[in-house]
């Protein structure tokens, strides 16, 4: 059962991760303690669910950034953060440049299969 849980918390955070911001709101998803998600994550994946989340969002909106024209303030909303703000903070860290030197680093290296398809989800997230 553990490892399912795990599972589908990591399915649910692919999935919806726009919709989350942080472990409490996957474990409420769930129906689950924050604790218990947390430990049999960590267990499972050597992460939180929340730092899992925040992994997603970064890979997402750096596919945003390659792919699209969006604006920094809609990629950040559609990868799920709160503010720009707070988008760049966290991109930055996690990314040692900022959003726009990331867009403007990357803007002509040939799309990958993997971003193309991610593009895709995210386009029809859009228009749901």
């Amino acid at each position: 059962m553990n490892k399912s849980l795990a599972q589908k918390a990591a399915d649910i955070i692919e999935k919806k991760y726009y919709l989350f911001f942080g472990s409490a709101d996957i474990a409420t998803e769930l129906g689950v303690s924050k604790y218990h998600l947390i430990h049999i994550f960590g267990r499972h994946y050597g992460c939180t669910p929340g730092e899992y989340l925040k992994q997603i969002k970064i890979k997402n909106a750096a596919v945003m950034l390659k792919c699209s024209d969006y604006s920094i303030e809609t990629v950040a909303l559609l990868s799920g953060f709160a503010s720009s703000g707070y988008f760049g903070k966290v991109f930055r860290k996690e990314m040692c440049q900022s959003p726009t030197e990331y867009r403007f680093i990357n803007k002509n290296i040939p799309i990958t299969d993997e971003e193309e398809m991610l593009m895709q989800q995210i386009e029809m997230m859009i228009h749901l």
